[in-house]
């Protein structure tokens, strides 16, 4: 995980890798799964104040599996089987500090 400060009091850039390895050692009856990497980036904003320094907002908005990799999570399976994870998705959340 990669954090770069962009206009240090305003927001900041946040990237990050996922890399998983492929699941070979399965118990008998489940199926291999391949390896994949998931890339991400994040920006948020600094903490706006809302009272006093002590109440506070900040937002989000991001990529989640930008490339919109295919892939299967080994450890997702419902009795066996497999579903495709969710492909790339676009978020913008807020938390506020109360």
């Amino acid at each position: 995980k990669t954090v770069i400060p962009v206009f240090e009091n305003l927001f900041s850039i946040d990237f990050s890798t996922f890399l998983y390895a492929r699941q070979d050692k399965i118990y008998k009856g489940e199926t291999e799964t391949p390896g994949y990497v998931i890339f991400n980036t994040y920006i948020n904003t600094k903490p706006v104040f809302i009272y006093q320094k002590s109440k506070y907002l900040i937002f989000y908005l991001g990529v989640e599996n930008i490339f919109n990799k295919s892939y299967k999570n080994h450890l997702s399976s419902n009795r066996g089987n497999m579903y495709i994870e969710p492909g790339r998705n676009f978020f913008i959340k807020s938390t506020i500090n109360l």
